[in-house]
């Protein structure tokens, strides 16, 4: 979760761009989940990892 949300849409050169997606989605999912409910609006439609937490830290 920490390569998503750290290097945002600069992935590892090692790292397929598919994989890339996969592991924002993965990111994303996992957050969501202790989001609380009060400020969930604010990134349920987030699909970037890193823009997804940079909401959350607001």
């Amino acid at each position: 979760m920490y390569d998503p949300v750290e290097k945002g849409d600069t992935k590892p050169y090692k790292v397929t761009d598919e994989d890339w997606k996969k592991l924002h989605r993965k990111a994303v999912s996992l957050s969501r989940q202790w989001v609380d409910l009060g400020v969930f609006h604010h990134v349920a439609t987030e699909t970037n990892a890193q823009t997804l937490w940079k909401n959350i830290e607001k």
